[in-house]
């Protein structure tokens, strides 16, 4: 089958830390035979530009089989419309230089709330090309979310044949807000990248956070409660991997808790250096406010490591407490008690290991997502 991804953002050379679970459903179609294409058509502002030294960008990358088609533009301040029209015409530009002669089988877009989504199911009808959607999005599960978000999401649902939802918690949201049948798909993980490793005593211990620094992934409370739980313990260390906007804040607190030594912030990462920072992890910490997933945690687990999380919205579909984990309330005295228990716990690292690939591997999730193709293209294309 010839499937293609439209997305706005992607793991590729220009932002190689972003959007792996994306990849993971890519590289699984892929594996058990399947030929997919990724769209990322975007625009960038003047910051992105001057770092990428091009306001145009056209380029063709190959990743583990997949193939990811780019095209960056400028965006047009001030005049979003503008930037839209844009969008949706360097989308299909991009298309007809993919596919110039044999349409793909269907289209899978993703993030049914964003403009990407929005442009390309306007023209992909026009071409009877079916699409489905998989919805990955955490602004849903804020108790306040934006009208426009919602109508934006709903276009796009009208004329997908097929929606799906990465969590049980966003799927009784989704239903909520939408007359839609919503079908639960998890993320899944490359267990031959993400695999067991035998790890040899050592003399200190390690937590590992891994996620964009922003409020609501919580890493300012994770590093008080981590001073709280092991201020004492010297042999205890923390690292936090990615970037963003709280960065700062965090490495404030970090210096007034006079943890320098043992906390340490690496900046953004790519999925080959997330796992050789897993490969010298204890234990793995997820204190999130809100999830819809958590697939940096369920790579943890596939790594054999033990996880404690927040009950965020998503880390409770898959982590088992007490077999693999421990899931707290977001409160700084649960997760205090929580980084105790984790260190204080027996686990059974191989098993832990073991069950995550047999649950989750991306070729047992690419299993689903045919099942949806399947029944997509029964339906036919949605004017």
């Amino acid at each position: 089958m010839k499937i293609l991804f439209v997305v706005g953002f992607y793991p590729t050379k220009y932002s190689d830390w972003w959007g792996s679970f994306f990849h993971n459903y890519a590289k699984g179609l892929v594996r058990r035979g399947h030929e997919v294409t990724i769209l990322r058509v975007a625009p960038q502002n003047r910051q992105e530009a001057k770092e990428r030294k091009r306001w145009f960008i056209r380029d063709t990358e190959w990743r583990d089989g997949v193939r990811i088609e780019i095209f960056f533009f400028p965006k047009v301040p001030k005049l979003d419309g503008i930037t839209r029209w844009l969008l949706k015409g360097f989308q299909k530009k991009v298309y007809r230089e993919i596919y110039p002669d044999k349409a793909p089988d269907i289209a899978h877009l993703h993030f049914g709330e964003m403009e990407t989504s929005l442009m390309a199911s306007q023209w992909l009808p026009q071409l009877q090309i079916p699409y489905v959607v998989t919805e990955h999005a955490t602004s849903f599960q804020y108790d306040q979310i934006s009208a426009r978000t919602v109508a934006i999401a709903r276009r796009v649902y009208e004329g997908a044949n097929g929606i799906s939802v990465v969590g049980h918690r966003l799927l009784n949201r989704l239903e909520s807000l939408y007359p839609f049948i919503f079908r639960l798909i998890p993320n899944g993980i490359d267990s031959k990248l993400f695999a067991y490793d035998e790890r040899p005593l050592k003399a200190r211990i390690d937590f590992l956070d891994v996620g964009s620094l922003m409020a609501k992934k919580n890493q300012t409370t994770l590093v008080r409660c981590f001073a709280q739980a092991f201020g004492d313990r010297e042999d205890v260390f923390l690292t936090i991997a990615g970037e963003g906007p709280e960065r700062q804040k965090i490495q404030d607190e970090i210096e007034r808790r006079h943890l320098e030594k043992r906390i340490r912030l690496t900046g953004a990462v790519s999925n080959l250096e997330v796992r050789e920072l897993m490969k010298q992890a204890d234990f793995f910490v997820l204190p999130s406010l809100v999830e819809t997933f958590g697939v940096a945690a369920l790579e943890a687990l596939s790594c054999g490591i033990p996880v404690l999380a927040t009950r965020s919205g998503g880390p409770e579909d898959f982590i088992r407490p007490g077999v693999d984990g421990i899931v707290v309330d977001k409160s700084e005295s649960d997760i205090i008690e929580g980084l105790r228990a984790l260190l204080a716990g027996t686990w059974d690292r191989k098993k832990i290991s073991v069950e995550a690939h047999e649950r989750f591997d991306v070729e047992k999730v690419a299993q689903q997502l045919e099942s949806l193709y399947s029944d997509a293209l029964k339906e036919g294309v949605t004017l």
